[in-house]
């Protein structure tokens, strides 16, 4: 939780130390499988969106969220986490992004591993490790911070770590594959005083 709470104030100082840069998030939901997974992801995705935009500063338009099933209701979801989709949405960030810029991406729903990679399971055919990595290295920031929230996650760091990047996930090896509890908490320190 102190690591956290350490990430939540830097989210907030970050871009304050380096003049005109901006800063821009991508949070995906993944399948829910279940009504009662899907209404959990999309409660992190409003509230983890609501504190960047309201108690971190970004702006709202720098923040793309992106889930299994949105409804009409939920209009703070931009577009459905197809790996069609979160590779446009990484497009956009690539085209944006200034090397004064921080990026901010977080992964939420469950994970899986197929014996060589691990991936978010998300609609029609998820996105494996190493896709997330080639789409990470598009975008030309001053720091890039990587989460998955998910099971399964570990060797996303093995992926996506290089120099200016944090890379943070739920599990410590490629089989944990249980829920897990870390994005309960990760969204706890966003969102307290």
């Amino acid at each position: 939780l102190i690591c956290l709470c350490a990430l939540a104030a830097a989210l907030g100082t970050m871009a304050h130390a380096q003049g005109d840069s901006s800063r821009h998030a991508l949070l995906i939901a993944g399948l829910g499988g279940t009504p009662e997974y899907t209404g959990q992801y999309h409660t992190w995705l409003f509230e983890t969106r609501q504190a960047l935009v309201e108690r971190f500063m970004f702006a709202p338009e720098d923040v793309i969220v992106l889930a299994d099933a949105p409804s009409g209701e939920e209009t703070f979801i931009d577009d459905v986490s197809t790996a069609e989709n979160i590779t446009a949405a990484f497009g956009r960030l690539a085209e944006q992004v200034s090397a004064r810029d921080d990026v901010y991406i977080i992964l939420f729903g469950h994970g899986s591993f197929d014996g060589e990679n691990a991936m978010l399971n998300i609609p029609r055919q998820d996105l494996k490790d190493v896709e997330y990595a080639g789409l990470v290295d598009t975008i030309d920031a001053h720091a890039i911070v990587f989460i998955n929230t998910a099971s399964c996650s570990a060797p996303f760091i093995t992926h996506l770590s290089a120099p200016n990047r944090i890379v943070i996930t739920a599990t410590k090896s490629a089989t944990e594959r249980n829920e897990t509890v870390f994005p309960e908490f990760l969204v706890e320190a966003l969102t307290s005083d």
